[in-house]
């Protein structure tokens, strides 16, 4: 039955060329099918595909070329909060440590792990 109706269909031209005419336009692109494909497999496998074409294009957007010279570590805290906060928030996590530490010899350690009144001895 569906051969005999696909003979038929090609035997006709006009009816033929109409149906390859609205196939045509209904299928998509090999690269976006691939891409699509891709995708999916990527994010099954928790992975990360970028596409290289725009990997290229943002480099083209860079107005020289970096170089590890460029590198600057950077602290998070300062970028969001500023210098002055960053400071108020690590001078609040020894809660007073240092306070003590600066007022009490025995803790002035000398740098292989005793303090001073043990290197006294």
């Amino acid at each position: 039955m569906a051969i005999e109706r696909a003979m038929n269909t090609f035997k006709n031209k006009e009816k033929y060329y109409k149906l390859r005419e609205n196939a045509f336009r209904a299928t998509m692109c090999g690269e976006v099918v691939c891409k699509a494909w891709l995708s999916e497999f990527c994010r099954l496998t928790e992975k990360n595909f970028v596409d290289k074409k725009i990997i290229d294009e943002t480099k083209k957007t860079f107005t020289k070329p970096w170089t590890a010279a460029y590198y600057q570590p950077i602290s998070l805290i300062k970028e969001i909060f500023g210098s002055e906060k960053r400071n108020e928030l690590f001078c609040d996590i020894d809660q007073g440590a240092t306070d003590k530490m600066e007022n009490d010899p025995s803790t002035d350690f000398s740098g292989d792990g005793r303090s001073n009144t043990m290197n006294a001895e």
